[in-house]
């Protein structure tokens, strides 16, 4: 560490450019434990993953500008300190930190630096600002109002018992903590990655299996497909094949079909015709002879009915004689036998009445007054 005098300086001067990094994903862990900041989007791939990436906490980065100030002035306090990052800042990226004088204030023996960072690309990432206090010259050290106005920064042995180098000592006790944490932090890590690492492997292992059944079940219909396919072309080609064919088979059909029509055709009328002629001359020849026929038919059927109908009327009327006399013998007997059964029927039912029990008399229900009107 260097001590910077402010009569050394003047405005514009330079401060020595730092260089940082590849910045590590090991130094990002060690910061997050430390600072109990875990933001998963400086560490975790997935999850960062639709917010553009990983990136490093800004204020690891505005620490390397803090770095760059105690390095150049060691000797010093730092009175005011602001800070803008105005480009994220990835993981591998390397940092170039520059810084230059742009007041001075002779009477506070302090000065006001400007500080910027550029990354590997050129591309300015982040700006500050710093008040600090520098001892006027070797003769005249910063005074002890002025150490007590700010954060003071002293190039002395660490372990001086003085109370301006008490800040220093706890500083470097904090900075050694944070350094184990973040180390047994990084040894989690890595058991969780190694973890991680053989679920993925055997997530992918099962996935292979599977795929490979699924490919052994598939083959054989992969297989038949094409084998259908053919069959259809085939078909269609056959189907092709003959339609021209049996299109003009049908043709030829029809044609020969018309000229058996027209050849039959003359020949036909002149046969109905002479059909018709010889229907005609058999009806003629028929009904001079049916007529007669029929009429001496006639007279034949008249005779018969004549011949029968005198020993037909005697005949009926002795079967009526003979049924009056049927009834008059049977009556004189069924009337006494019908009167016997009358009484029979009236005994038994006498005797029924007698041998049933006594019923409770039947009440009788309110008759019903007829509704509406009768017809007239």
């Amino acid at each position: 560490m260097a001590i910077v005098y402010f009569s050394e300086l003047e405005k514009g001067s330079k401060l020595p450019a730092t260089e940082v990094g590849p910045i590590s994903r090991r130094e990002i862990v060690r910061y997050v434990a430390a600072s109990g900041d875990f933001n998963q989007r400086y560490y975790d791939d997935d999850y960062a993953q639709d917010k553009r990436g990983v990136i490093v906490p800004a204020m690891l980065v505005m620490s390397y500008f803090t770095k760059m100030l105690s390095k150049w002035s060691s000797s010093s306090v730092l009175r005011t300190f602001s800070f803008n990052l105005s480009k994220f800042v990835r993981p591998e990226d390397s940092l170039i930190l520059q810084g230059i004088v742009i007041e001075q204030h002779p009477q506070q023996s302090q000065v006001k630096v400007e500080l910027w960072a550029e990354n590997q690309n050129g591309e300015k990432v982040a700006t500050a600002q710093a008040v600090i206090v520098l001892p006027m010259a070797p003769d005249k050290p910063i005074s002890k109002k002025s150490q007590e106005s700010g954060l003071y920064i002293s190039a002395v042995p660490e372990k001086s018992n003085k109370p301006e180098n008490v800040i220093a000592q706890k500083t470097e006790e904090i900075h050694q903590n944070i350094t184990n944490i973040l180390a047994e932090a990084a040894e989690v890590g890595n058991k969780l990655k190694e973890e991680i690492s053989k679920k993925i492997d055997a997530v992918k292992e099962a996935a292979q299996k599977d795929d490979k059944k699924a490919i052994a079940e598939a083959a054989p219909k992969a297989k038949a497909a094409p084998a259908k396919e053919t069959v259809k072309k085939d078909d269609k080609k056959a189907k092709a094949a003959v339609a021209p064919k049996a299109a003009q088979a049908k043709e030829v059909a029809k044609k020969d079909d018309k000229k058996a029509k027209a050849a039959v055709a003359p020949k036909a009328a002149p046969a109905k015709e002479a059909a018709k002629k010889d229907d005609k001359k058999a009806k003629a020849a028929v009904a001079p002879k049916a007529a007669p026929a029929k009429e001496a038919a006639k007279k034949d059927d008249k005779k018969a009915k004549a011949a029968v109908a005198p020993k037909a009327a005697p005949a009926k009327e002795a079967a009526k004689k003979d049924d009056k006399k049927a009834k008059a013998a049977v009556a004189p007997k069924a009337a006494p036998a019908k009167e016997a059964a009358k009484k029979d029927d009236k005994k038994a039912k006498a005797e029924a009445v007698s041998k049933a029990p006594a019923k409770a008399p039947a009440t009788k229900a309110p008759a019903k007054k007829e509704q509406g009107k009768g017809k007239k």
